[in-house]
This record gives structure tokens, C-alpha cells and sequence, in this order.
């Protein structure tokens, strides 16, 4: 099959964001979206990881592609230098990172502001994941009894990041899971039956007649086109090729 100079382009580009560990759905996506794509590419450059990196560091530089500040770019390499050296390893100081930009802006910070508010070189211990969890999960043993399995370890997981902000969240979660079942005993069938939701009865619309008389709705794009939610023939065509080229 002979590649146009513009697939070649693009099969380059697809080689480069799955060379830093995304997985190929998300490196497909990153390529129809020019400014995903453009971005990505350049943070790629910046990050100096063109022959590929770890997919924990992949993901986290994709992040910065698609979510760094833009009144901030000027600061964007020295973030990724952190990320890169694994300096800055979890999702969450990443957020704290886009925060402290975002305040920042284009103006000089100190470095060491920057690494406080972003966790950096602080290390949770295992015994400190412990005591959290037991706060936690002591503040919450009421509803934790009350519904057992079926309690929102989500919401928990929230709550130990809260006291621990910098924790591995896998940690967090395992521990988590262990001390309920360490509450609760084995699962039981009751425990895996799903909750039913009751539907809540909506209101009945009064109509207002004097109202609806004078108002013209605009319809929706939806209404005027019920295919605008699909993708675009193009873009699909793209996804297509691309797919085949591999």
C-alpha cells in the first residue's frame, strides 16, 4: 500500500504516542484531534522521550498534553522534567501541579513553593495509609454496617486522600478493602444483590398557557439533525486507515 506524504505524517505521529505506553484506542483518538495531537507531540519533544518512555510516565505526559494551563506554557518543560524523572508520579500531584500553574501563570514562582504544593520528595508510609484508613473508616461505621458491601469505596478512598493526599490511590484502595473485610467477614449472596433504586415520581408540568402562546423554542441541533451526534464521516475515515496501516 503507497502512503501519501499526509498518512505518512500520521503513521509517524501514531508511532510516537504509542512508543510512550498509550494504549492504541487513546493514540487513535489523540490523532484525529489536532489540538490533542499537536500538543501531545510537542510535550513528547519537551519531555525528551521521542524514543519512548514508561507507560506510567506516558500517561501522566498525556495528561499534561490535554490538561496544562495555557497561561502557563512558559513553565510546561520544568513540570515535565519532574514528570520524567518521576519526581511528580501520581495523578494527583499532577493536578496539584496544574493548580499551582494555573495561580502562577506566566510569572516566576519559587521551585520550592512548586514542590510543596505539589508533594514533592514526600513519601507515605504504608503505617501512615494504615492510620488513615482507620479514621476513616471508624467516622464512617455506622452507614459502613448498615450497607456493607454495597457502601460507596469511592467516597471512602476520597476521604483517606483528604488526611493523605499524596498516597498511592491503589494503596489507599487496597488497604481500604482489606480493613472491610476485616469488618464485615467474606461477602455473602445478600452482600452481591444490587440495591434496587427507587424512581422518583416527577411533577406534573402545569402548562402555562399565557406563556407558551408568545414563545417560540428553537429546536435543538439534535432536532434539525438527528445524526450530529455521531462522528463525522471523516473522522471515522481516518480511524479506519489508520487501523489498516498497522
Amino acid at each position: 500500500m503507497v502512503l501519501n506524504a499526509e498518512d505518512d505524517d500520521k503513521m509517524r505521529q501514531l508511532d510516537l504516542f504509542l512508543s510512550i505506553g498509550l494504549d492504541k484506542r487513546t493514540a487513535e483518538n489523540a490523532l484525529v484531534n489536532p489540538k490533542v495531537s499537536s500538543n501531545l507531540a510537542a510535550v513528547i519533544k519537551e519531555a525528551l522521550v521521542v524514543d519512548g518512555c514508561s507507560k506510567a510516565v506516558g500517561n501522566l505526559l498525556y495528561m499534561v498534553a490535554t490538561k496544562f494551563p495555557s497561561n502557563a506554557i512558559k513553565h510546561r518543560p520544568k513540570l515535565l522534567e519532574y514528570v520524567v524523572l518521576s519526581k511528580i508520579k501520581t495523578p494527583a500531584q499532577l493536578e496539584a501541579a496544574f493548580t499551582f500553574f494555573t495561580n502562577v501563570g506566566s510569572e516566576d514562582y519559587q521551585l520550592k513553593e512548586f514542590e510543596q504544593a505539589c508533594g514533592v520528595g514526600v513519601v507515605v508510609s504504608l503505617e501512615e495509609v494504615h492510620a488513615a484508613v482507620t479514621e476513616v473508616l471508624k467516622e464512617n461505621m455506622n452507614i459502613i454496617l448498615e450497607q456493607r458491601y454495597r457502601i460507596n469505596v469511592g467516597n471512602l478512598c476520597g476521604q483517606v486522600r483528604k488526611r493523605e493526599p499524596w498516597a498511592d490511590a491503589k494503596t489507599v484502595k487496597d488497604v481500604i478493602d482489606e480493613s472491610l473485610r476485616g469488618i464485615l467477614g467474606e461477602r455473602t449472596a445478600d452482600d452481591d444483590a444490587k440495591a434496587l433504586k427507587k424512581k422518583k415520581e416527577k411533577p406534573a408540568q402545569v402548562e402555562d398557557k399565557t406563556n407558551s402562546a408568545h414563545t417560540l423554542v428553537t429546536p435543538s441541533e439534535e432536532e434539525l439533525n438527528p445524526f450530529s451526534i455521531f462522528p463525522q464521516p471523516e473522522e471515522n475515515s481516518k480511524l479506519r486507515v489508520l487501523s489498516s496501516m498497522r
